[in-house]
């Protein structure tokens, strides 16, 4: 992160330089990590199932899960868990990000895509629940507090946070907070 007088990207760390924040694994000691669940490298799962969104000839997407080359199905999956194993598994082969499980038809699919609101969204149906790697969506759904200290904000200044985002996989995101004004 970076922080500046201006929402301009080039101007991101003229008062707080770019600090690295580490979210991996790196934190967690190897025993630790070794000895937890496939499902610790995905955020809490949520009901539904991703579909990605074909142009039409009116402008209009249409939803068709299967229309997707991004979709990997692997049936007669026992527990989401061998489902998390297996995206973590197909991580460098195929990319992927996210994946569904069914209890009840103990169907896993995989996918190198994730629900981005614009070309593909989580549409409820029947028992899926759909799980997102934790690193792929820092920068769209985790939020949290930053914390700068030994820094010298002046009163009623505004000032943006600009965040610079890298996952694992290389693709990197770079955003921008709303102003927040100091009263010191």
């Amino acid at each position: 992160f970076g922080v500046s007088t201006s929402p301009a990207p080039e101007t991101a760390d003229t008062v707080v330089p770019w600090t690295d924040i580490d979210h991996t694994l790196a934190t967690r000691s190897k025993a630790a990590a070794a000895a937890e669940s496939p499902l610790h490298h995905f955020d809490d799962p949520r009901p539904g199932r991703l579909y990605f969104f074909q142009p039409s000839g009116g402008g209009s997407g249409s939803a068709d899960p299967t229309s997707s080359d991004q979709v990997h199905d692997l049936p007669n999956t026992e527990s989401a868990e061998a489902c998390a194993s297996a995206c973590l598994a197909f991580l460098n082969r195929i990319g992927c990000k996210t994946f569904e499980y069914s209890t009840l038809s103990k169907l896993c699919l995989l996918h190198e895509g994730y629900a981005d609101g614009e070309t593909s969204r989580l549409l409820l149906e029947s028992d899926f629940m759909h799980y997102a790697r934790d690193d792929v969506t820092l920068a769209v759904e985790h939020g949290g507090d930053l914390r700068i200290h030994h820094t010298e904000f002046r009163h009623d200044e505004l000032y943006y946070v600009h965040v610079r985002v890298r996952n694992t996989l290389g693709y990197e995101a770079h955003g921008v907070s709303s102003g927040v004004r100091i009263d010191a």
